[in-house]
């Protein structure tokens, strides 16, 4: 589903709102990833998404800086209580 969404977007480059609980889904997919709290639901952390386009999922997946990028957003969400 990830090439396909990427496909269209270069077609119509296109603003997009895509709502995720894929974290690896949301760096390959998107240029800036938000974080919300849970209630009151507050902005936590808002991660530019700097990767160069076009992506392909796959070879982003091996690369250093993508592994940074889930990283940094596992971490704001391992600052959770349960």
């Amino acid at each position: 589903m990830g090439r396909e969404l990427l496909r269209v977007w270069s077609r119509h480059s296109a603003s997009v709102l895509f709502v995720t609980h894929d974290i690896e889904e949301a760096v390959t997919l998107s240029d800036s990833v938000i974080v919300f709290s849970s209630r009151p639901g507050r902005v936590k952390l808002d991660v530019n998404i700097e990767l160069e386009r076009p992506r392909d999922p796959v070879a982003l997946r091996r690369s250093s800086r993508f592994r940074e990028l889930t990283e940094q957003v596992w971490a704001a969400l391992d600052q959770f209580e349960l």
